[in-house]
């Protein structure tokens, strides 16, 4: 029963996520359905995940465009998260970091992180 809870915790987290990559990339301005699409969910958890990042103030409402757009606090983490030992803004391609699990790895692409440095 609390694995369910974790891997539905997980899901969210992983579209939160992807819902913030969609937001940075700029672009087009999509609709709530177009995001909710692209996410793969309803378009009902699109909106409550947008609303969760503007709350936790990650993003905001442009009302002259009528669009989200991430906010300043998402650059200021992401140059945070940067400025700590062995990140560099510069870097290209991929580098290797520890997860929290002592085993574990992940590769982080330089684009992504430079594209969310950029919000």
């Amino acid at each position: 029963m609390c694995k369910g809870k974790y891997l539905q915790t997980a899901q969210a987290a992983e579209k939160m996520l992807e819902l913030l990559e969609l937001l940075a990339a700029g672009g087009d301005r999509p609709r709530i359905g177009e995001l909710a699409d692209r996410l793969g969910v309803k378009r009902r958890e699109a909106l409550l995940l947008l609303v969760v990042l503007e709350n936790r103030a990650l993003l905001c409402w442009d009302e002259q465009n009528r669009v989200y757009r991430p906010a300043p606090k998402a650059g200021e983490l992401v140059r945070r998260c940067l400025a700590r030992p062995g990140m560099q803004a510069a870097e290209t391609g991929t580098r290797t970091i520890k997860t929290s699990r002592a085993t574990g790895s992940k590769k982080v692409r330089g684009e992504a992180r430079r594209a969310a440095a950029g919000a």
